[in-house]
């Protein structure tokens, strides 16, 4: 991770992709928790910059921020309900992963907001850099769960991989796997984001 001069470290858009998805990576252990894990985490980062944007202007700088989290609470638990109705096997595989990604999407949106590279104080979150991390967060864990099915149960899509099946490789379909593979799409988001605002500071 690139550092500031001060030793801070930078929170760009590749940061805002990767804080939200880290509660997914314990249950994106399938293509289908892994779909559902980003879309959730997309609409967390997307409700969290609309609620923390507008909230603000109605509420005193105190109340500000807790009845935005409330809001983004209760939007994530609708979000579980509708998960619930409509893909009631991938709701119980998820559990609790679900409203932790939507304290994890509106916590990172709140510290993006507070320091993004190029000012000291922080800048605007635009359209673009939600659109950016929403969508870089839903297409990290969707990859996520299809290469822990694939290497590590060998299937897509429900069929069977040749090779893979009868000796897959352990690491994949846990935890420490899905850290592994979304510390690799972080690297490569970090540098097509290009959020690197002082050279002689980067590690």
């Amino acid at each position: 991770m690139a550092l500031n001069s001060d030793g801070a470290p930078v929170r760009g858009r590749a940061f805002l992709m990767v804080a939200p998805a880290l509660p997914g990576l314990f249950a994106a252990t399938t293509q289908a928790n892994g779909t559902a894990m980003g879309a959730i985490t997309a609409l967390s980062i997307l409700v969290a910059w609309v609620v923390s944007g507008v909230v603000p202007r109605f509420a005193g700088r105190l109340a500000a921020v807790p009845v935005a989290l409330m809001l983004n609470a209760a939007v994530m638990v609708l979000a579980g309900f509708a998960l619930r109705a409509a893909q009631p096997v991938i709701y119980q595989d998820l559990g609790m992963y679900v409203p932790l990604t939507g304290l994890s999407g509106a916590a990172s949106v709140y510290v993006a907001r507070a320091c993004l590279p190029g000012t000291g104080e922080g800048r605007a979150l635009t359209a673009r850099d939600m659109l950016w991390s929403a969508g870089g967060a839903f297409a990290s864990l969707l990859l996520v769960g299809f290469l822990n099915e694939m290497l590590g149960a060998g299937t897509i899509f429900g069929m069977t991989v040749p090779g893979l099946a009868e000796s897959p490789i352990a690491i994949f379909g846990k935890p420490a796997g899905s850290l592994l593979l979304l510390a690799l799409v972080a690297a490569f988001a970090q540098a097509l984001d290009g959020s690197r605002t002082d050279k002689g500071g980067e590690r």
